[in-house]
């Protein structure tokens, strides 16, 4: 991927959908900054390559404007602990 413009809300997509904490990027106050004004909630999809057995892994999670993560592994709701 090569990202011009942008680059910060890379990383903090990244950093969110992999169960990072708000305070490790040191930019916004809340979760709710990055869920898109008028929107209910923002969606971010990272799939991860796995070179054991073939499957990559794909990691989701929601963030809604009132400021809740939830998040999935593959098909099945997952916790925090387990992102």
């Amino acid at each position: 991927i090569i990202v011009k413009d942008g680059k910060s809300a890379l990383i903090s997509a990244i950093c969110l959908g992999l169960g990072g904490d708000i305070e490790t990027l040191a930019r916004n106050e809340s979760v709710t900054t990055f869920v898109k004004r008028g929107a209910k909630e923002a969606r971010i999809t990272i799939e991860l390559h796995n070179s054991q057995d073939g499957d990559n892994w794909e990691v989701g999670s929601v963030i809604t404007s009132q400021g809740k993560i939830t998040w999935t592994l593959g098909e099945e709701r997952a916790t925090k602990s387990q992102v």
